[in-house]
């Protein structure tokens, strides 16, 4: 050993190097598995099937989260709770909301506003509470002039809120249309002192003639379509078409007929005109970030004084690669969150070096988000396609910024740690082993020299080779890594290890047992129906002497061949056996043997799936495969077999199936593997009810639960299954080959 680490040094530095790469390469990896798998922190779920999220929005102190629920209850009467949800996903308490008299609008935000004050919000009413350590105490009501929640579902609210001195003012925007060509604009302030409302003004403050898309944009309280400046003097507001507004907050001489008094109290600048704002987003500082599209502008009060000025131009900050359509941002550390139209892609926008950090693809489709001023926490709540119902999840910002190194470089992590893992095994062996060292070594110039020699050709192979990766090799690699996940459609990946596997051997294994039995008959079934039957009707073409006769028969058997095969799975399944049932085989059942005696083919568990094997009856096929192959047969063999007295039973076996074993084997191989893989009689005919559940159908049945973990773990399964059947196949092909040499 010590000779051979002497000799070697060079090869012994340049092994040393490769291990460094191998454990970076498997650090890669391991960095981008537990990335995917735990960037998401699920916080709470909704209790119930009957339970609804409406709304989620932070605490005034940042020790977490109010989110507003509502359940329906037994006698149908809606019941609706806000429930404070603590940093660490604890519930804190649960308050129940009491609509007021008159009221039947629903709760759809409910926020802190001031260490002690809480605000709700129905379709047009204001509710203040004193919030507890124990829960919210009602204090008083005021009723709105108008629905300032005209979209519950999606959350649409038009309202802000200016704290100073002791008052609390909430300010509200509403549209409606004047006329068939025009669309006003209103605003409303209510004023809050103490444990009361005190008093509530509205005033029109736009009207827009001729373009009815000139509204206020409905940004909602998360997604502020309006704010108030630091100095508690103007409210700045924009409208779709790119248009933004500044007017004073006390709301005075708004409605003014004479331009040039209207003009002294409210300011419009153009941001992007003709283009529509899909964002808007309030920083807390008196900045506005409007969203045109992609495009991002930052809109203060310093805009409308420099307006006027020549080469005036809003404040560009960033693009983004998809429109922003809501928002949030992160005063803690300066960065714009946006979220495009689906809710799959966040993108982190650093506002003060005007730049994109990162973007992030989520698991799931969010509905709404919120970023904590003072904590280092990310909300957002989304719904679960299964159940119909709003969810919420919580990320650290350190880990949405890991699940977007995971996305990023998902490839590079993915090469490299399976090069690091098959490295790192090779090079410990050749550490190890003097003779195995010379051995790989050469083995590895080899490769190394032949591939220069040819690169040319490789060079051309290669897209296609990356084509095949791409499209066939890196979707069963991850489908074997999705079976150790808990992976749902619309929720995080959750690393489980072999729990779905247990739950597939263990506890569903009554099932599996079913499952299984009806696989094998399925393809016990191909097997015989794909080999037997058309062998058989090929070999008695073939014995005709009349070559006229043989064409018709050749072209009338091919016939079912034209039929689309869902089509003739419903065939069977309405024609032939019927559903009520009262198929042509039940009509001539009832016909012989009288009313009632009729056979549930299809609906009964005892003959279900040995119906679904009968169908295709008699099993033509592919008997033009076989008939083709027992065309080449030698006549003067068929002359040597006549004489020797052979009839025509003994001379099938001995001389015609010798001669078509090859499509023989090469069409039961293909039998077992569209028997296991087959899911298109099962959902033409019973959706695997009635006890015909196959194990492919069951992979059809996880996906449409968005269950996809579970539908990876049976996809391993059956490649393990038929990769056996195949390789073995493939390695008996390959010797004989070599024999051939």
């Amino acid at each position: 050993m010590k000779s051979f680490l002497k000799k070697k040094y060079k090869r012994l530095i340049a092994l040393i190097v490769f291990l460094a790469m191998g454990c970076v390469g498997l650090f890669l990896g391991y960095a981008h598995f537990t990335a995917d798998a735990s960037g998401a922190a699920l916080a709470y779920e909704t209790e119930g099937k009957m339970e609804n999220l409406s709304a989620v929005s932070s605490t005034y102190d940042d020790s977490g989260y109010f989110l507003t629920t509502s359940v329906n209850s037994e006698g149908g009467e809606r019941k609706f709770f806000v429930k404070k949800i603590g940093l660490e996903g604890q519930v804190e308490f649960q308050t129940e909301l009491v609509r007021a008299t008159g009221d039947s609008g629903e709760f759809t935000y409910v926020t802190g506003v001031t260490e002690d004050r809480v605000i709700a919000f129905t379709s047009n009413h204001y509710y203040l509470y004193a919030l507890k350590e124990n829960g919210l105490e009602l204090l008083d009501t005021h009723q709105g002039n108008w629905n300032i929640a005209a979209n519950p579902d999606s959350g649409v609210k038009n309202f802000a809120f200016d704290v100073h001195d002791g008052v609390i003012d909430i300010y509200s925007l509403h549209n409606s249309a004047g006329s068939a060509t025009s669309i006003v604009v209103y605003a409303e302030k209510t004023t809050v002192i103490g444990d009361a409302f005190v008093s509530s003004v509205n005033r029109e403050i736009k009207r827009v003639s001729g373009n009815k898309n000139k509204k206020l944009v409905s940004m909602g309280a998360l997604v502020k379509g309006f704010a108030v400046t630091e100095d508690h003097q103007n409210i700045i507001a924009v409208f779709t078409t790119g248009k933004a507004m500044m007017f004073d907050t006390n709301l005075d001489g708004l409605a003014e007929v004479d331009p040039n008094e209207y003009e002294k109290k409210v300011k419009t600048i153009t941001v992007g005109d003709g283009v529509t704002v899909t964002a808007a987003q309030y920083d807390g500082n008196n900045a506005l970030y409007v969203f045109l599209n992609r495009d991002v502008y930052r809109i203060t009060a310093e805009d409308f004084a420099n307006s006027e000025n020549e080469g005036y131009k809003p404040d560009y900050v960033v693009s983004l690669a998809e429109p922003g359509y809501f928002t949030t941002y992160n005063a803690q550390n300066n960065t714009l969150f946006a979220v495009s139209e689906d809710g799959n892609t966040v993108s982190a926008v650093d506002v003060e070096n005007r730049k994109i950090d990162y973007t992030v693809k989520l698991k799931f489709g969010i509905r709404g988000m919120h970023a904590s001023i003072g904590a280092d926490a990310f909300i957002c709540h989304w719904i679960d396609t299964r159940t119909e119902r709003y969810e919420m999840t919580v990320y650290s910002f350190s880990e949405l910024s890991q699940l977007d190194g995971a996305t990023v470089g998902k490839v590079i992590s993915l090469v490299f740690g399976y090069i690091g893992a098959a490295l790192t095994l090779l090079l410990i062996v050749m550490l190890v082993s003097e003779k195995a060292s010379e051995a790989v070594w050469s083995k590895v110039k080899w490769v190394g020299v032949s591939l220069w020699r040819s690169k040319w050709i490789y060079l051309v192979i290669l897209p296609s080779f990356a084509l095949l990766i791409m499209f066939s090799i890196y979707p069963s690699v991850s489908a074997i890594i999705n079976s150790f996940f808990d992976y749902e459609l619309g929720k995080p990946k959750e690393f489980i290890g072999w729990g779905n596997y247990e739950e597939l051997f263990v506890t569903n294994k009554d099932l599996l047992l079913q499952i299984c039995r009806n696989t094998v008959l399925l393809v016990g079934s191909y097997l015989f129906t794909q080999v037997v039957p058309p062998v058989f009707y090929a070999y008695l073409i073939m014995l005709l002497r009349n070559k006229s006769s043989v064409k018709i028969i050749r072209w009338f058997m091919y016939i079912p061949g034209l039929i689309p095969t869902i089509a003739a799975m419903l065939m069977w399944r309405y024609g032939i056996y019927g559903i009520d049932p009262n198929g042509a085989i039940n009509i001539i059942i009832e016909k012989i043997f009288g009313p009632g005696t009729a056979i549930g083919f299809l609906v009964d568990e005892r003959y279900a799936i040995w119906s679904i094997l009968f169908i295709g009856f008699p099993w033509v096929g592919g008997f033009l495969l076989f008939y083709g192959a027992l065309m080449t047969v030698p006549t003067e063999v068929y002359d040597a077999c006549e004489l020797e007295g052979c009839g025509l039973i003994r001379r099938f076996f001995v001389i015609d199936l010798p001669f078509i074993m090859g499509q023989v084997k090469y069409v039961s191989i293909g039998a077992i593997i569209a028997g296991v893989k087959s899911v298109g009689r099962i959902m033409a005919t019973t959706e695997g009810l009635r006890g015909t559940m196959t194990l492919m159908y069951k992979l059809y049945d996880y996906l449409q639960a968005d269950r996809l973990g579970m539908a990876s773990t049976i996809a391993v399964i059956m490649v393990v299954l038929l990769a056996g059947i195949s390789l073995a196949r493939v390695r008996k092909m390959l010797k004989k080959e070599n024999s051939y040499d």
